[in-house]
C-alpha cells in the first residue's frame, strides 16, 4: 500500500506548483516549448544568462500575437493605481531610509543595521550569509534597486475597476462566488481584522491566469542537508480559465457548468522526468468559495485514477519538500468546517524583498547553493497569520507575506502543531512590462525539520488557445500518461 501511495504522490507537489506558478498566455495558434531547446538558453544552476531577453514568451510567439496582448505601460500603471488607491514607490522609504539603492553584502550587517529592520526576519537571520550546508538558497550579496510600480494586465485591471464592490462575503467572511464576475475581488481590503485578512487571501487565491489558456514547463530539484541532489523532475502543465475570463469568448464564464459549480480554473500536469514518474498526471479543478477543490492523480504504472482527499494533499511528494497545499506558497480552501483558520493581520509595512527580474539572469551557484544576481526592492507588504483550528492538520499556523500593491505572495512560512518552523517558500518573481504578466521565475522551498532545500524554476509561458474541456477529460488524462 505504501508503494501505491508513492506512485500517486510522487509528482503532486512539483506538478501542481508548476501550473499554479506559470502565468498563462493566449494566442491564435498552437505553440510549444521544447525542453532540451530551452536548456540551451538557461539552466538555473551556474547559469547567469538573461533568458527573458533571449528565449521567453516574446521570442517564441509571432510579433503580431505578442502585440495583441501587450498594452500601454503607463495606462496599466495609472489604472492599477486607481484600483488599489496608491503606487508602491509613494509609500515606501520610511523604514531605515539610510538603505539606498546600491550593492550590499552580508559583511554590511554591522555597518548598516537598517538591513535587519528592512528584511523579512527569517530571511535575514537564516539566509543572508554565504552559502553552506545544511540549507541552500542563501544570498551573500544583492543589489537594492528603486521600488517599481507593479501592475496587472489591462483587461484584468479594467475588470477590477468595473466590478469593484460587487464581490461579497458572508457574515463569517467567506467568499460568495455567486457575486463574482471578473477582476480582483477586493482591491482595497477593509473591514474587521478577520474580514480584511480573508479578503487579502482571496485576492491571492483568485488572481486569474492573466489570459485564458496556457502551457508551461517546469524544472524541480531537491537537495539534502549536504547539498546532494535527491530529486530531479521536469513537467509540462496546462491551464484553462473557467471563471473571470478576460480575453477569449466565452467570457466571463467558460460555460454554465463553470458558473453553477463555481469552477475557477482547470489544470493538468504531466511528469516527463524522473524516469519512474514518467507519464504520471495530476488533474485539478479549482473551485471558488468554500467549495472543495477536485484533485485527481493518474499513476501510469498502475493505470489507475485516484481522487485526492484532504489528507492526501498534506503528504509530501517522494524526494521533495513540498505538499500539495503548499502549491504556489499557499493553495488551500478557506472553509468554516474543513481545516478552519483564525485570521490575523500581524503587520502592514515595507520589507526589502526580491525584485521582479527583468532579464532572468538570477541563478543558483551549485557549489554552495547561493542565489546569485539577486536584486531587492522595498515593497509594501501585508503580513498575515492563519492559525489552524483542527489539530489533525499538518500545520498549526501559517505566515504569509503578501505584496500590498498586487497581492502577489512574496514568502510563506509554515509551523507544525508544536510551534516549530516546518516548511517555507520564497519567490523570485518576473514581470514582462508590456504584457503586465507577473509570475514566479524561481521559487525556493525549505524543510527546516529535515534539512532540505528545493527549487522550482519555470520556462517560458506560452499560449494554448486550443485547450478546451475535452482536453481535461479522464480519457485524455489517461492518454497523456501513456
Amino acid at each position: 500500500m505504501k508503494n501505491v501511495k508513492v506512485f500517486f504522490t510522487q509528482i503532486l507537489a512539483f506538478c501542481l506548483m508548476a501550473f499554479l506558478l506559470v502565468p498563462s498566455a493566449i494566442g491564435a495558434e498552437r505553440y510549444s516549448v521544447d525542453w532540451q531547446e530551452y536548456l540551451k538558453h538557461k539552466t538555473i544552476l551556474d547559469d547567469p544568462r538573461p533568458v527573458l531577453k533571449t528565449y521567453w514568451t516574446k521570442q517564441l510567439i509571432p510579433p503580431s500575437v505578442y502585440a495583441e496582448y501587450s498594452y500601454d505601460i503607463e495606462t496599466m500603471k495609472a489604472k492599477w493605481a486607481e484600483a488599489v488607491g496608491f503606487k508602491a514607490p509613494d509609500v515606501v522609504g520610511k523604514i531605515a531610509p539610510e538603505i539606498k539603492p546600491g550593492k550590499y553584502t552580508y559583511k554590511d550587517k554591522e555597518k548598516y543595521p537598517g538591513l535587519k529592520e528592512l528584511m523579512i526576519p527569517f530571511f535575514y537571520e537564516k539566509f543572508f550569509k554565504p552559502g553552506a550546508p545544511p540549507f541552500g538558497g542563501t544570498v551573500s550579496e544583492f543589489e537594492v534597486i528603486p521600488t517599481q510600480q507593479r501592475y496587472w494586465p489591462l483587461p484584468f485591471t479594467e475588470a477590477t475597476l468595473r466590478n469593484m464592490g460587487k464581490a461579497k462575503q458572508d457574515p463569517q467572511g467567506f467568499f460568495e462566488p455567486k457575486d463574482y464576475i471578473a477582476g480582483m475581488p477586493f482591491p482595497r481590503p477593509s473591514g474587521s481584522e478577520r474580514i480584511k485578512a480573508m479578503q487579502i487571501v482571496y485576492n491571492k487565491n483568485y488572481i486569474p491566469l492573466l489570459w485564458d489558456a496556457s502551457v508551461g514547463i517546469s524544472d524541480t530539484q531537491n537537495f539534502d542537508r549536504n547539498f546532494k541532489n535527491i530529486y530531479s523532475g521536469y513537467g509540462i502543465s496546462y491551464t484553462l480559465q473557467l471563471s473571470g475570463r478576460l480575453k477569449d469568448e466565452p467570457r466571463p464564464f467558460y460555460d454554465e457548468r463553470a458558473k453553477t459549480r463555481n469552477e475557477f480554473y482547470v489544470a493538468a500536469a504531466t511528469a516527463m522526468e524522473p524516469r519512474d514518474a514518467y507519464g504520471n498526471v495530476t488533474l485539478a479543478i479549482m473551485k471558488m468559495g468554500t467549495n472543495t477543490n477536485e484533485i485527481y492523480a493518474y499513476a501510469a504504472a498502475l493505470r489507475r485514477i485516484r481522487k485526492m482527499t484532504g489528507t492526501d494533499t498534506q503528504d509530501t511528494s517522494a524526494g521533495q519538500n513540498a505538499i500539495m497545499d503548499d502549491s504556489a506558497g499557499f493553495s488551500r480552501v478557506l472553509s468554516p468546517t474543513q481545516f478552519p483558520y483564525e485570521y490575523k493581520i500581524l503587520e502592514e509595512r515595507e520589507f526589502l524583498v526580491p525584485a521582479c527580474t527583468h532579464d532572468g539572469s538570477e541563478y543558483i551557484q551549485r557549489s554552495n547553493m547561493e542565489v546569485k544576481n539577486v536584486r531587492m526592492e522595498r515593497r509594501p507588504v501585508y503580513v498575515l497569520e492563519l492559525i489552524q483550528k483542527d489539530p489533525s492538520y499538518v500545520y498549526g499556523r501559517t505566515i504569509l507575506y503578501m505584496d500590498k500593491e498586487t497581492f502577489y505572495l512574496q514568502a510563506s512560512l509554515n509551523y507544525d502543531q508544536k510551534g516549530r518552523l516546518f516548511r517555507g517558500m520564497l519567490f523570485y518573481p518576473f514581470q514582462e512590462a508590456e504584457m503586465g504578466v507577473l509570475g514566479a521565475f524561481i521559487s525556493i522551498n525549505w524543510n527546516f525539520q529535515t534539512p532540505q532545500t528545493g527549487y522550482l524554476a519555470i520556462g517560458p509561458p506560452l499560449p494554448a488557445p486550443w485547450l478546451d474541456r475535452n482536453f481535461f477529460s479522464f480519457q485524455n488524462l489517461q492518454r497523456m500518461g501513456k
